[in-house]
């Protein structure tokens, strides 16, 4: 399961992507944002924080780190 949270610059959750992907081994998947809010509101060019988090469905374990990106229209 991956959870991706994007947080604009004064630290409010705009936007949280779920997904459950099943691999065995390594494997990198593509997610995108559209630039939205949860609601389906166009966000301002801007620099956001967002956090990944991962959690394996076969032993439990999870990894999460955080990151900046910046969005630009």
């Amino acid at each position: 399961e991956v959870d991706i949270q994007i947080f604009n610059n004064e630290g409010r959750l705009v936007h949280r992507i779920i997904r459950n992907l099943t691999s065995t081994g390594n494997r990198v998947n593509e997610i995108t944002w559209d630039g939205t809010s949860d609601g389906g509101k166009p966000l301002g060019s801007g620099v956001f924080l967002y956090r990944v988090k991962v959690k394996s469905t076969e032993d439990g374990s999870s990894a999460q780190g955080y990151s900046k990106l910046v969005f630009i229209k």
